[in-house]
């Protein structure tokens, strides 16, 4: 009996309520899966918002051009990797899903060369006509030699009309040299997702309605670097101050002047996000 798929790990995450408005960046995300371009990797440590952009991307087109695996430590498993694969890419190509869940079946021993499935799935790929993206949330958690080859090979023979989107904590290990020689890759990095001063006063008083000065806002910009998980716990704290404390202002205004790496909210959060992973 095959194992039981879990469907959330093959659907777009919905778009968070308080989310900041990024233009520039879906224009990026939109540049990346033109005509010619190959992978779109998304790439930064914990807290960036990387999965939050990538599904804001897929749910604001649609998501009928989109297919969308979060991956965890278990897809290391070839097996596994490659059902969750056409189970997602099935459903935009249902023969496809029917035709590799036939072949894995089959492999009992789990024998089955890689490039078999490999070529059911181009092949099958190319008999398409619209544009088809897909997503691989979290690759950071693959290491499986196995899956990073077969990786490079679709990205060396993938259809005109398949497109590869990846994020992760760390580069993969995906011969990226070669992709940006041959203007095949487009990549987002911690630099452009952190959020501007700007983002930062729409999330703090537009999103989290917490009225802060135009100084306070740029402090926490600063001191978190706009990493987006620092200024989400400050926004937490500073709600949590402002709801249950009558000398508010007096209050958030401390807290803004002591913020810093230090608070204990964001040494938290990197214990339970970064440090036990």
């Amino acid at each position: 009996m095959s194992k039981l798929l879990i469907q959330t790990k093959i659907t777009i995450p919905p778009s968070p309520t308080a989310s900041v408005p990024r233009p520039h960046l879906i224009m990026l995300l939109n540049h990346g899966v033109q005509a010619g371009h190959r992978l779109l990797l998304v790439t930064a440590p914990a807290g960036y918002g990387k999965t939050t952009l990538m599904s804001e991307w897929g749910n604001q087109s649609g998501a009928q051009n989109f297919c969308w695996l979060a991956l965890d430590e278990q897809d290391n498993d070839p097996t596994q990797f490659w059902n969750y694969l056409a189970a997602t890419l099935g459903q935009k190509i249902p023969n496809l899903l029917v035709t590799i869940q036939t072949l894995l079946q089959g492999d009992l021993l789990h024998q089955l060369p890689d490039d078999l499935i490999l070529g059911v799935l181009i092949n099958t790929l190319a008999q398409e006509t619209l544009p088809l993206t897909l997503v691989l949330d979290d690759y950071h958690v693959i290491h499986n030699e196995r899956i990073h080859a077969a990786l490079i090979f679709l990205l060396e023979r993938m259809p005109a009309n398949f497109h590869l989107a990846i994020t992760s904590r760390s580069e993969p290990p995906l011969e990226l040299a070669r992709l940006r020689a041959r203007s095949q890759l487009t990549e987002i990095k911690m630099d452009v997702l952190s959020f501007s001063e700007n983002e930062a006063a729409d999330f703090l008083n537009k999103s989290m309605h917490l009225g802060l000065s135009s100084q306070q806002i740029s402090n926490l910009k600063q001191r978190t670097e706009g990493w987006i998980a620092g200024l989400q716990l400050a926004a937490v704290a500073l709600h949590s101050i402002q709801q249950g404390n009558v000398s508010s202002k007096e209050d958030t205004a401390s807290f803004i002047q002591f913020f810093g790496g230090g608070h204990r909210h964001i040494l938290d959060y990197i214990t339970d996000e970064v440090l036990q992973r």
